[in-house]
């Protein structure tokens, strides 16, 4: 879902604008490896980095665990999927754009998984159109790592 976020912000990005990013993200220490630099493969660096540098709190491991282990009570699914609607309603108020985006793909429903890490950052009171110049696109990545 974050590479979707990032995939969807930089894919009107020429290489040479993905590679100011680059250097820009190298210089808080950040960075992302590459084969080419094309919108996808940007996409899937940067999802990886944020992975790698965000940890999920407690609230979603114990939801994703108990998705795992939903055979265990009906009760228990009921409040999970109850949570996953919930949080798949406040995206698409907040950013329909990205919620569309999800919904397409389906898996809006998963975005209480990754909640948590937008919600800190802040990136998605931001719509699209302000993302389509390298200086925003970094900071919503550097913000997304917690490196603010």
């Amino acid at each position: 879902m974050i590479s979707a976020y990032v995939e969807e912000m930089v894919k009107d990005f020429s290489p040479d604008q993905l590679a100011e990013i680059q250097r820009i993200l190298m210089h808080v220490n950040v960075y992302i490896s590459t084969s080419s630099l094309t919108s996808y493969a940007f996409a899937t660096g940067v999802a990886t980095a944020i992975s790698l540098h965000v940890t999920l709190p407690l609230s979603g491991l114990k939801a994703a665990a108990g998705l795992t282990s939903a055979v265990v009570g009906s009760l228990g699914v009921y409040g999970i999927v109850q949570h996953a609607a919930e949080s798949a309603r406040r995206l698409q108020i907040q950013h329909p754009a990205y919620y569309q985006m999800l919904y397409f793909r389906e898996i809006e429903m998963m975005y209480f998984l990754v909640e948590p890490i937008f919600m800190r950052a802040g990136v998605l009171s931001q719509q699209w159109t302000d993302g389509h110049n390298v200086p925003g696109v970094d900071d919503k990545i550097i913000r997304l790592m917690g490196k603010q």
